[in-house]
């Protein structure tokens, strides 16, 4: 089953009245976008933001919204291209709902991330088996400084491999020979590697 078809089948069975099945479709949404959103997150925030609006808190509320919405009457997606150009999309909204918050002043952050949790029914949860809070903020934060450490071309693929494509189909959307985008990511989990360990 090719990416955009799994993608497709997940999105039916969020719908799915057995919550076995609705489940196991989160997890693997969750688990396959996740990451890509928290760059985007954090991409957008401004540091002086962040130290009052968390990252895994915004996407965390973007897949309750999605995960809500999909479970009644659904989006009309064709494909994973279009799933993720919407859950990007719904990220930038939750960031710049947040920052226009902070900005104001009207709202505690902390009452605003409990009343947004109220009344919310099982289909609405992030999935429980999703990452923690606290594995959210390291891989935010190693994921932020791995792209500040790359140049365009290296940041571009990684977000592509982020968004589940492979090395031809990156090598195509790149217009360049797969062993180019085999050796840059090479060079990517080095920088990591470095990054992890500090040196």
């Amino acid at each position: 089953m090719s990416a955009s078809h799994s993608v497709t089948k997940f999105l039916a069975d969020l719908q799915s009245p057995d919550s076995a099945v609705h489940k196991h479709a989160a997890d693997k949404l969750w688990s396959r976008y996740c990451d890509r959103l928290l760059c985007e997150a954090v991409r957008l925030l401004a540091p002086k933001i962040r130290r009052r609006v968390d990252e895994q808190d915004i996407v965390q509320n973007v897949f309750r919204s999605f995960f809500r919405r999909q479970a009644g009457d659904g989006f009309d997606l064709a494909n994973r291209d279009e799933l993720l150009a919407l859950l990007v999309g719904m990220t930038k909204k939750k960031v710049l709902k947040a920052v226009d918050q902070q900005s104001a002043a009207k709202r505690d952050v902390g009452r605003e991330v409990t009343s947004g949790n109220e009344g919310e029914g099982p289909a609405t949860r992030v999935p429980a088996s999703g990452p923690s809070a606290e594995h959210l903020a390291m891989a935010a934060n190693l994921l932020e400084r791995l792209m500040g450490q790359l140049d365009e071309t290296m940041q571009a693929i990684v977000l592509k491999r982020l968004e589940g494509y492979t090395h031809e189909e990156i090598a195509a959307q790149l217009g360049c020979v797969v062993r180019t985008v085999e050796r840059k990511i090479e060079r990517v989990r080095v920088v990591l590697s470095a990054l992890e360990t500090g040196n």
